[in-house]
């Protein structure tokens, strides 16, 4: 899972996914598109609105702009109450910025190689760790109470899906290096944390880092199920570039691609959160039941979904230059876990996502769809050869070098 990039910002130009060429793009009642996002500040005027347009972000130093704010307050002002008309004033200008393939150019070629989803939501209409907290354990809401900022963090009670597959004898692995940007969701919890030391903890809380995991996809020998969770100037987290971002998918691509388990493998690159840049589709609202009273004004308001994030499967099954157009979100990758471990003999899953809700069940895919299993392709696919980050003298990435050159 990497950081912060909505599916317009990365995928807007590609063809043939819901992008800046969307026929069913939304009509606000001005009777303007939401690509003209309303702006008091633009000399730009259509039916009577002053609106400003997505735009490239240029430059030698594109890849190093940030957009607007990831955060509960500026997300929810632009989506609107589902509007999504808000997003230069309620978030920032900034937001409406994208890149396209002569800038990613990887990111463009790996999506076009094998299956790229572009109905795929952030869980939670905020930022990092809420959206983290729904990648391990399908909920951000167990019953606990409004946590303000990051300071105030005291541990997650409710489980994980990583105790699910150890009850179901399902082997795993949490891989990241020791500058992990705090992205490993399951730091958050008291189990993990109450753990003595041992395998157990070392497989959910543990260092083995990256070059562990090019490793063990070398020699045959990685678990059933890997969660990556990269460095922090390789997260594609801005300031930190989405090349950087790409060199390491780079790097995990071909470790997987070149293993000897590549004809039984399914990689699934997705991204937390939006990072505050805009992105056209209107997300799904859960019913009322599912909101919440926000804490700073008052108001009912649902948790999510959120806007759309990049995911692409790599995979045999997952060849060919699809379009995978399910709606889903972070829960769906532990439903697709669920219907891989299987079930019992009375029906019942072996490693069930049980604090999934109903709703987010009988709304988003479980991604079994985006496989073929009766026409695999097992070829390797010619992908671009990005350019390792910079480091400093120890050793330390370093990838906005450029940005402050």
């Amino acid at each position: 899972m990497q950081e912060n990039r909505s599916f317009d910002h990365y995928y807007g130009t590609m063809a043939g996914v819901r992008g800046f060429n969307d026929p069913n793009v939304g009509i606000q009642s001005n009777g303007n598109n939401l690509f003209y996002q309303p702006d008091p500040n633009s000399s730009d005027l259509k039916n009577g609105t002053k609106y400003l347009l997505p735009f490239q972000f240029k430059g030698n130093r594109a890849g190093c702009t940030a957009g607007g704010s990831n955060g509960w307050t500026q997300n929810h002002a632009a989506l609107n109450g589902g509007l999504n008309n808000n997003w230069p004033s309620g978030n920032s200008p900034m937001s409406m910025g994208y890149e396209n393939r002569t800038q990613i150019p990887f990111h463009f070629a790996l999506a076009e190689a094998f299956t790229i989803g572009d109905m795929y939501f952030q869980s939670v209409t905020g930022p990092t760790n809420p959206n983290r907290v729904v990648w391990m354990s399908g909920t951000n809401s167990n019953g606990g109470y409004t946590l303000e900022d990051n300071t105030e963090s005291p541990l997650l009670k409710w489980n994980t899906y990583p105790q699910n597959l150890t009850t179901a004898g399902v082997s795993w692995q949490v891989y990241q290096d020791n500058d992990n940007f705090d992205d490993n969701a399951l730091a958050w919890f008291s189990y993990w944390n109450g753990l003595p030391a041992g395998t157990e903890k070392s497989k959910g809380l543990g260092f083995l880092g990256l070059q562990d995991f090019y490793n063990h996809a070398g020699n045959g020998t990685l678990p059933q199920v890997s969660f990556i969770v990269g460095p922090t100037e390789l997260s594609e987290h801005p300031s930190n570039t989405p090349m950087a971002g790409a060199w390491l998918q780079q790097q995990v691509v071909n470790a997987v691609m070149n293993s000897p388990l590549w004809n039984e493998t399914a990689l699934i690159i997705n991204y937390d959160e939006s990072g505050g840049y805009f992105d056209h589709v209107v997300p799904p609202q859960a019913p009322k039941s599912d909101w919440v009273k926000d804490k700073f004004n008052g108001a009912t308001v649902p948790i999510g979904y959120g806007p759309r994030v990049p995911f692409v499967c790599v995979s045999p099954f997952c060849r060919g230059g699809n379009v995978f157009t399910e709606v889903a979100d972070h829960t769906a990758t532990l439903r697709l876990l669920e219907e891989w471990v299987g079930k019992n003999a009375n029906g019942a899953y072996k490693a069930p996502a049980g604090l999934i809700s109903a709703w987010s069940r009988n709304t988003t895919s479980s991604l079994i769809n985006v496989f073929d299993f009766e026409n695999p392709d097992y070829s390797i696919p010619v992908l671009p050869t990005v350019a390792k980050p910079a480091q400093t003298s120890s050793g330390a990435w370093d990838p906005t070098e450029m940005c402050n050159a």
